[in-house]
């Protein structure tokens, strides 16, 4: 005796998966990028719209538009260059010694 199966289609309309997951990634993510945005974007951001007034902070609420002017002023600055070299001699110098101080002291096939 032969039996047959009749398979049903699904109903259309609404599907029974609550949420795609993208949305679902999309609010695992959502959180994180919040976090991000308030509190790196918003005061770099803030920052670089301050760095185009000339403020004083001994007079508050005097602060006349400048541009680049003060790009300007510390680009063309010898102290300017003179401590970014230093800063750049510093960050070579302490990588360079505190590398070769990690090898020396992880590897073990060096002789002490």
């Amino acid at each position: 005796m032969a039996t047959s199966t009749v398979l049903a289609r699904p109903p259309r309309g609404r599907s029974k998966r609550p949420w795609p997951e993208t949305w679902v990634a999309a609010a695992f993510v959502a959180p994180a990028a919040l976090v991000v945005l308030l509190i790196v974007v918003v005061p770099l951001g803030r920052a670089l719209w301050m760095s185009l007034f000339h403020i004083v902070l001994t007079r508050p609420g005097i602060e006349p538009f400048v541009g680049l002017d003060n790009y300007i002023e510390q680009l063309t600055s010898s102290d300017f260059w003179a401590s970014t070299g230093l800063a750049i001699l510093f960050t070579a110098l302490a990588f360079n010694t505190l590398g070769e101080a990690m090898r020396v002291a992880l590897d073990p096939t060096m002789k002490r």
